[in-house]
């Protein structure tokens, strides 16, 4: 996601306001040949990387798709908190989300030793509404168990923050994986998704 405070986002939101409604007839030659040497952006290769992960990952027996289903039908995917309502219930006037994250590809390392659940209980005292916990292995450095420990590490607390998975989400494997190590919620980049998938 692209925030709109930055040059690029600016740019972008600029084109959104300039867009005219019309038909293909009326904008005869208005598309553009894509350059046929442009270059991949960090998403796109993250995000073939990740496919190509998931894919490896659903063939281990207990990681299958059919297992994990069979795992969430017994109900043991801990309890789940509605994101909205707990951010509508933070005790200061907005909620804050907090953000469990080594590394990233713009700033390389950025705390390659933290722990996941003592940081997140961290946050928690501090009064965190939502605890974001990155586990995409390769870039970010994080895992599912990351996730789990958190989740973990907060259960018992008074108005627990709600814990987010923030990974490239491309099929519901990944939110069903997402769920039984006990996320409230998912983070989805739309700009990697077709409407198909999202709909």
């Amino acid at each position: 996601p692209e925030s709109i405070l930055t040059q690029y986002g600016r740019k972008m939101f600029r084109n959104f306001l300039e867009l005219t409604a019309g038909t293909w007839d009326n904008k005869q030659g208005a598309a553009v040949a894509a350059p046929a040497d442009k270059k991949l952006s960090i998403l796109d290769k993250i995000y073939a990387h990740r496919k190509n992960a998931v894919d490896e990952q659903k063939k281990i027996p207990a990681l299958r798709p059919e297992a994990l289903q069979a795992a969430y039908d017994l109900n043991i995917a801990p309890p789940q908190l509605s994101f909205p309502d707990r951010l509508r219930q933070s005790d200061y006037p907005l909620s804050l989300m907090a953000e469990i994250k080594r590394a990233s590809p713009s700033k390389g390392i950025i705390s390659a030793n933290v722990c996941a659940p003592a940081q997140a209980r961290e946050y928690a005292k501090a009064g965190a509404s939502v605890i974001s916990v990155l586990t995409e292995p390769e870039w970010f450095k994080g895992t599912i168990d990351d996730l789990r420990a958190v989740r973990q590490s907060l259960e018992g607390l008074p108005n627990r923050p709600a814990v987010l998975r923030k990974e490239f989400v491309f099929e519901e494997y990944q939110i069903l994986e997402a769920r039984l190590a006990g996320a409230d919620t998912v983070l989805l980049i739309v700009k990697m998704l077709d409407i198909e998938l999202l709909t």
